[in-house]
């Protein structure tokens, strides 16, 4: 039963997997839900059944670490504490603007008949004190302001495409593994050294940075025997940087920068002249730069084959042939030659027959092995071979992201090609390995494979009862800008080096073996490690100080009047308010008449209060009462003692009749023989201390 059962799987598996996907799965379904078919070797399949899938397939051949932090956490910045991401800033910005626009077109659609429609052709404009002026309705002014606010005018699409590359870059040079990056506006070159336990360390001694102007998203490198150079590009401006290695020390210095009113796009190095470099901007213009003589070498703008829906590019220079670029767009990818004006490519490939409808090239990233390129999709992963331009597709895989990969990075280590691709959604990482059997043939045995996040590190963390700020779970999913492949060559493991949107940094090993007896204490590492990076994260925070935002007011007319000198404030005397006093004559209170008196008495049955007895005034009660006490006291000083042995055990001794000075007389006690003689507790003698002599001190004054 169990065979029928796996083989009406796999029949369903085979007839819905193979090609597109129906048009009632996509309208039903999330995309990156839906698996798909790996093409993981060449030639394909033909002919699939059971027993050669089985075959063609096995599980991942290593186990993966948790990652930790790399560096000290950065301090963030004031939009990230109100739950912001500075990597996807402006979607978010854009999106408010969209709405704004729309609430207003809207608005004009449903009451279309009440405002009056102006043609383009009518507008007049003139000219007053240097500015242009004009008469427009007000839903069109409305609507001109809102869009005015748009930060990028020509930036469209569902991820920040301006990311593509990825802001980190490691090389090895000088003997050392050097890693690049931004961190709190500073560009950091960081010599980095192993550990046992798959640890890496920064070396802060040898380190060198610089200081940067604006946000950097994509570096690229070159490297020579001697020099080593960094292109930084930004969005306006693309700046070049050479490391050099002195007295033990690292060195970074900016050489040269190009800028731009055009977004830059994408840029990249010669492999084999330093000083020449391409760019790419927005509008698809390339351009060929030689850094000695400053001068645009050559320009162009490549045409566009098809209708795109945005404007994203990537450029790389060929690893073997320099005279080659290869510019990726949304649908295809082609070569220029640099050698001839390069408006048309001189060769194109297109995998869309191989892709769905909604699949779009976000990321292009070169392989190890010569004219090999491979390309992220929306949905999948392809090899492309440009050998054989009309089936370019030689591999595929799908990768299953909820959002278009645009991080990319290939690695030989043990004979095996590691690809890792990633979006910048933190767990959206997927590593292939790929395996070149012969050298034209490769073989995917692994499905793709997904490591674990900082997220999974922090929830095995909060299983033991640590790091359980809410704060940092927040931190741990802003987005990922940054990913590179380093390998250890004393242990030949490879090292996934992630970084967020702010400056962190982690890493982990992908490459451990099944058996290996270390990983739960290299995961303990990765508890201590995040355990106290968290404790350095709390440190920050004390030192924030709050900022209170009031709703945005108009305060031009305050401006006018503390900036105006005519303005003088006259000080007039205050107005005296007089109080009545509190004070009240008991006269005056008494005839007040309590109204709810009667219902509240009539529970008791009490239908008036009664007369309240007059008192005297308290002079008349001291006379009465010595008038009272004066005869007493007379007639026992007159009467004699009866008995020698009577003693008054309590005289009359009153505060206001005997005076401060006066003595008091001895009480004599009188003992009662009928009192047992024993005592209940035993006497206690009572010790006093001498004082002893005080020392004579020998200080002898003048010395």
């Amino acid at each position: 039963m169990s065979t029928g059962n796996d083989t009406k799987a796999f029949k369903r598996a085979e007839v819905n997997l193979q090609g597109q996907l129906k048009s009632y799965v996509l309208e039903r379904y999330h995309h990156h839900y839906v698996p798909g078919l790996n093409l993981n070797k060449t030639p394909w399949v033909q002919q699939w059944n059971l027993e050669n899938v089985m075959s063609l397939y096995r599980q991942y051949p290593h186990q993966c670490d948790l990652p930790k932090p790399l560096l000290p956490p950065t301090k963030l910045p004031r939009s990230v504490l109100a739950d912001g991401d500075p990597a996807t800033d402006i979607l978010a910005t854009k999106k408010y603007i969209d709405e704004d626009a729309n609430r207003i077109l809207d608005t004009f659609q449903a009451h279309q008949n009440k405002f009056t429609i102006q043609l383009k052709k009518d507008v007049s404009w003139t000219f007053k004190n240097d500015k242009m002026e004009s008469n427009l309705p007000r839903y069109i002014a409305d609507l001109a302001d809102i869009l005015e606010m748009d930060p990028d005018p020509r930036f469209e699409g569902k991820y920040n495409w301006y990311y593509t590359g990825g802001t980190l870059a490691s090389v090895t040079f000088g003997g050392e593994f050097l890693l690049f990056f931004p961190y709190m506006e500073e560009m950091v070159a960081m010599p980095l050294c192993t550990k046992d336990n798959s640890i890496w360390n920064p070396v802060y001694k040898k380190a060198a940075k610089c200081s940067i102007k604006h946000p950097i998203y994509e570096l690229r490198h070159n490297v020579t025997a001697q020099t080593c150079r960094i292109l930084a590009r930004c969005k306006t401006e693309c700046a070049f940087y050479s490391i050099t290695e002195r007295d033990n020390k690292m060195s970074i210095l900016e050489v040269d920068s190009q800028k731009s009113k055009t977004p830059f796009l994408s840029a990249d190095l010669n492999s084999f002249d330093l000083n020449r470099y391409c760019t790419l901007k927005i509008d698809r213009a390339l351009e060929l730069w030689d850094m000695v003589s400053g001068k645009c070498i050559r320009k162009n703008t490549v045409k566009s084959t098809k209708c795109l829906d945005d404007e994203w590019g990537s450029v790389r220079y060929q690893t073997f042939n320099p005279n080659i670029i290869a510019f990726a767009d949304r649908c295809s990818l082609h070569y220029l030659d640099v050698r001839e004006p390069f408006e048309d490519p001189v060769l194109s490939m297109s995998p869309k027959s191989h892709l769905e409808s909604c699949d779009d090239i976000s990321l292009c990233i070169p392989s190890n092995r010569e004219s090999r390129y491979y390309l992220g999709t929306t949905h999948s992963l392809l090899m492309c071979d440009d050998r054989s331009p009309e089936q370019c597709v030689h591999q595929k895989w799908t990768h299953q992201f909820r959002s278009p990969p645009l991080l990319g990075s290939t690695l030989m280590c043990s004979g095996q090609e590691y690809v890792i691709i990633s979006s910048q959604v933190p767990s959206d990482v997927s590593i292939v390995i790929n395996t070149w059997e012969n050298y034209d043939d490769p073989h995917s045995y692994s499905l793709p494979h997904t490591p674990p996040c900082m997220m999974d590190t922090l929830m095995e963390c909060q299983q033991l009862g640590k790091c359980l700020d809410p704060f940092l779970r927040s931190r741990l999913k802003l987005s990922t800008v940054g990913l590179q492949l380093l390998t250890n060559d004393s242990t030949h493991d490879a090292f996934i080096f992630l970084q967020n949107s702010i400056g962190d940094i982690f890493y982990q090993c992908i490459t451990h073996c099944e058996d290996t007896e270390n990983l739960p204490l290299i995961n303990t590492h990765a508890y201590y490690a995040l355990e106290s990076w968290e404790h350095e994260i709390l440190q920050q925070n004390r030192d924030i100080i709050p900022l209170v935002l009031t709703d945005q007011v108009n305060m031009k007319h305050v401006f006018d009047d503390f900036s105006n000198p005519a303005l003088k404030y006259k000080l007039e005397p205050p107005e005296e308010i007089i109080f009545d006093s509190w004070k009240q004559s008991l006269d005056k209170l008494s005839s007040y008449v309590d109204i709810l008196a009667p219902e509240l008495l009539s529970a008791w049955e009490i239908s008036e209060e009664g007369e309240l007895a007059p008192q005297a005034a308290p002079h008349q009660k001291v006379l009465s009462w010595l008038e009272m006490s004066s005869p007493k006291l007379t007639e026992n000083q007159s009467q004699e003692p009866q008995e020698e042995s009577f003693v008054s055990l309590t005289p009359i001794l009153s505060q206001e009749l005997v005076s401060v000075s006066q003595q008091c007389r001895d009480v004599v006690e009188i003992v009662d023989n009928d009192i047992i003689e024993e005592p209940i507790y035993s006497a206690t003698k009572m010790k006093t201390k001498r004082k002893g002599a005080k020392n004579k001190s020998s200080y002898v004054a003048g010395f």
